[in-house]
């Protein structure tokens, strides 16, 4: 039998041509797939303009500051997503009657706070009744729509608001961060501003203020993360916020490698932060008002010789 040498020889110098070719493209492919992960650990300093005022999610709204830490530290009854949609934290649910005047809310009963203390329905009624109470430094509209509401706990682990008449936004107001009454019930309620718990906060949130933190001696806040809600564990030890006097000392701060990011306050000008090498712009949403008078009657009013 005469044997085909010639294409034997070709077919096998045509499988090493294949293979080298299929080598070579998953090198090349597993290079192109190849991403960078950051390592664990390390902390976050971050820089922010202005300095807290009352780390308390009843004192907070004048100050961004305030805000901000707020946001990290305490939880709400509930909380918008990233798709702005409500969703439970502190309740595991609730409900609203058909006549869009009771809405009742079922406490977890897992949530604790950064002590280890148990988030109780107590917390709530506790909450909202500083806001309910004459004593208590909040706006006049507040107070008096508060005062309106009643709250209650209904059965054990439950909350029930009821209100005087419908009123489609009231679950906005149950984003509101609520208060630890084991820590805040026995103070008087004209003592609440000035207490000291409003610069060492304890709350529920997903970082928790670091014992012995003290940004009036410091200037600096330091977070870490709440084992209990990061039951995984995090890739980060915590952050610090550092404190400055106006824009051009932060941004000074940033340029000289002391901040790893930076909050720009509302409607600062970019300028040269544009011009830095490796620096990169997130935006976010948060809500505002903006209100236009008009004066149809001639006559210059008070409100608009406010503005």
């Amino acid at each position: 039998m005469k044997i085909e040498l010639r294409w034997q020889l070709l077919l096998a110098a045509s499988c090493v041509i294949l293979l080298a070719s299929l080598v070579g493209f998953q090198i090349q492919t597993s290079g192109q797939c190849t991403t960078v992960a950051p390592s664990a650990g390390g902390r976050l300093i971050q820089g922010v303009v202005g300095l807290p005022q009352y780390i308390n999610p009843l004192l907070s709204k004048s100050n961004p500051v305030d805000q901000d830490l707020v946001q990290l530290i305490f939880d709400g009854l509930t909380r918008y997503n990233s798709r702005g949609q409500l969703e439970p934290v502190l309740a595991t649910k609730w409900t609203v009657s058909d006549d869009g005047l009771r809405y009742r809310f079922e406490i977890a009963e897992d949530r604790l706070w950064h002590d280890g203390q148990p988030v109780t329905a107590q917390d709530v009624i506790f909450t909202y009744s500083l806001l309910q109470n004459e004593s208590f430094p909040v706006n006049e509209a507040t107070a008096k729509f508060w005062q309106s509401v009643s709250v209650q706990e209904t059965d054990e682990g439950q909350v029930e608001f009821v209100l005087p008449e419908p009123f489609s936004p009231f679950l906005e107001a149950t984003t509101l961060g609520i208060l630890p009454a084991h820590l805040l019930s026995d103070v008087q309620v004209n003592d609440v501003i000035n207490h000291s718990f409003n610069k060492s906060p304890v709350g529920t949130g997903p970082f928790m203020v670091v014992p012995g933190s003290d940004w009036q001696r410091d200037g600096y806040l330091r977070l870490a993360p709440n084992p209990i809600r990061w039951h995984g564990g995090t890739s980060l030890d915590g952050i610090e916020y550092r404190f400055y006097p106006d824009l051009e000392a932060m941004a000074q701060a940033l340029a000289d490698g002391e901040l790893q990011s930076l909050d720009l306050p509302r409607g600062s000008n970019l300028g040269d932060f544009g011009e830095m090498d490796e620096i990169r712009f997130f935006t976010s949403s948060r809500p505002s008002f903006t209100q236009l008078l008009f004066n149809f009657n001639g006559q210059e009013t008070d409100a608009l010789k406010a503005i």
